[in-house]
């Protein structure tokens, strides 16, 4: 028998809100009626996992493109700032 004065989850005893009502009561503990293992997923989370990583997979990576005057200092003309641009720039 549930004795309605002990918390269930911590055994500890229920004390009254503000409003004089226990801030949880029994009902709101009928929906988790099994401990789940954490490491365990449910066929919800595996499909949108595996809808992710196929998202993932397929997405090529974003290309950036140089703004302004940056193309100006890209020196060997091949999209992108490096240290090997500056380097023939010092030249």
């Amino acid at each position: 028998m549930i004795n309605p004065e002990i918390d269930p989850i911590t055994g500890m005893p229920i004390k009254p809100n503000r409003a004089g009502v226990p801030g949880r009561s029994l009902s709101d503990l009928q929906g988790i009626s099994t401990i789940q293992d954490p490491g365990m997923q449910s066929a919800q989370q595996a499909a949108a996992y595996e809808k992710f990583n196929n998202i993932a997979q397929y997405t090529p990576p974003p290309t950036m493109k140089l703004k302004g005057d940056q193309y100006k200092i890209d020196a060997n003309k091949d999209g992108k700032i490096t240290g090997e641009d500056f380097k023939l720039l010092k030249k």
